[in-house]
């Protein structure tokens, strides 16, 4: 995404920011694209959270995560070796107790999800896939009410709010 840091998507990144920070991923699944789950306090009451990622990302330095992975697979399995490997890293930060979010983070051409203990989860804004990652609520609202931030073909988005005018005002987080 040339120009991540642009600031026509400031408000999307802010609320981002402003929904993971500090959440605590309470489980994650792999069905074709990988759920990761959170719960946030959002103004005293319980937000769930669930994170849908459908691109390849890493925990660490890239080129360090793509020789691991090359490594990780044998023979037919090295398709799904970055799969295997990334539900590994989230296995183990499940195990420790890594899984409280520190901060998010833009960088030139991907997210990145600081946990526990410096624990660096980097998703890219493009890749070969409908959308890229997305963060939505997960509740028995209607699909229009509920908050969702999400990248698709390099651009941010963000769904209906309830919050002023589809932004969330800096003092409702």
């Amino acid at each position: 995404m040339a120009g991540a840091l642009r600031e026509e998507y400031a408000v999307e990144k802010g609320n981002l920011q402003k929904l993971l920070t500090g959440a605590r991923m309470t489980e994650f699944c792999y069905g074709e694209i990988f759920s990761l789950f959170f719960e946030q306090d959002f103004c005293g009451k319980r937000l769930p959270l669930a994170l849908r990622i459908d691109a390849p990302c890493w925990f660490g330095e890239k080129e360090e995560w793509m020789a691991k992975a090359e490594a990780f697979g044998k023979g037919d399995e090295k398709a799904e070796s970055g799969d295997c490997l990334l539900a590994c890293e989230l296995t183990r930060l499940r195990y420790h107790n890594l899984i409280d979010v520190e901060k998010v983070d833009f960088q030139e051409d991907h997210m990145e999800i600081t946990f526990l203990g410096e624990n660096v989860l980097s998703m890219p804004y493009e890749a070969e896939s409908d959308y890229e990652w997305y963060l939505e609520e997960v509740s028995s609202k209607n699909e229009p009410e509920r908050m969702a931030i999400g990248c698709c073909g390099g651009e941010l988005f963000q769904n209906h709010f309830r919050w002023e005018k589809n932004r969330m005002d800096q003092e409702d987080l």
